[in-house]
């Protein structure tokens, strides 16, 4: 029951650091179509939780060949919470934004 409520706690905490980091990408960089920030904003929110466990593999690894053994769960892991959790979360947010952005700064004329 608890490891149920530690993986709902993850995916959540990836949904939303994927929405504060597009967020953010949103704010400063608007020159960047929002189909990559939302991509890049993805991606950023599912490496960062992984880099402990990688660094601590990197920093106890003994030097033989098990390193890519070891590194390739993690690494299988980030691409797979980004295409699940991520990128979506980001998508929707900035999706949201740049319509509400268009409707705001065009304003509809009938003749």
């Amino acid at each position: 029951m608890i490891s149920v409520f530690g993986i709902l706690f993850g995916v959540v905490m990836i949904a939303v650091l994927a929405i504060g980091v597009a967020f953010l990408l949103d704010v400063t960089l608007r020159s960047v179509g929002w189909k990559k920030r939302s991509l890049i904003a993805g991606f950023v929110a599912t490496a960062v939780p992984m880099m402990v466990p990688i660094g601590t593999i990197l920093s106890t690894a003994s030097g033989d060949g098990n390193l890519v053994i070891l590194l390739l769960p993690l690494i299988v892991g980030i691409g797979l919470m980004t295409v699940l959790v991520g990128f979506p979360a980001a998508y929707f947010f900035t999706r949201r934004r740049e319509q509400n952005r268009d409707a705001a700064s065009e304003p509809k004329i009938f003749d």
